[in-house]
């Protein structure tokens, strides 16, 4: 199976579990960047341009652009000067549907042009590195009709760091059509379907 890593924080692109899933790993898909940091793993990878597209199988992925940037704005936290380039988000065209994985980034005008997709894994965390709660309800109302798949809050326990911190509630009133907000357990599944054959995505 392919494996798609959106940046390098670790948080995202973990060493250990790239290591120890490299042999159930066909090849892992990044930035140019994050491939560098790959290859020096000995990892089987590709690194692609923002924008660039690539099939894996019956899928179609194309990677979209992120501003996550982040370290240029603490002097002393990396020796590397980060580009804009060197994180992402994918899309991803299905024969089920398609999914746009945003990946971790601000707000960019880009964010809210895109084809409209089915369903959105939705960066959702009040933090200036990430979409902001205002920046996050611009985007699910620019798509009022995408499935909202909640991610990035509550994957790490630390409560006072706001990336990994959201109240899912707060969405309901503030975006339209919220029945399309889904809050998934780990591990639980759910069913693409595109959204002109129903009124709205399924989990199921």
């Amino acid at each position: 199976m392919p494996f798609f890593v959106t940046h390098a924080d670790n948080d995202h692109f973990s060493v250990p579990t790239n290591v120890a899933m490299s042999n159930v790993t066909d090849v892992y898909h990044s930035t140019v960047y994050v491939d560098s940091l790959m290859k020096n793993l000995n990892l089987k990878s590709l690194g692609h341009g923002i924008g660039e597209t690539f099939k894996v199988k019956n899928i179609s992925v194309k990677l979209t652009p992120a501003d996550h940037a982040y370290q240029n704005a603490y002097p002393g936290m990396s020796n590397r000067w980060f580009k804009n380039e060197d994180a992402c988000g994918f899309w991803f065209d299905t024969p089920d549907g398609t999914i746009w994985a945003t990946g971790d980034s601000r707000l960019i005008p880009e964010h809210l042009t895109m084809t409209v997709p089915d369903a959105i894994l939705f960066d959702f965390s009040d933090s200036e590195w990430h979409f902001t709660f205002e920046g996050a309800v611009k985007i699910a109302n620019a798509y009022p009709n995408a499935l909202l798949l909640l991610c990035h809050w509550g994957s790490v326990d630390s409560p006072d760091f706001s990336p990994f911190n959201g109240d899912p509630k707060k969405l309901y009133d503030v975006v339209v059509n919220p029945e399309r907000i889904k809050v998934l357990a780990p591990g639980e599944p759910f069913v693409l379907k595109r959204f002109k054959n129903s009124s709205f995505l399924n989990s199921n």
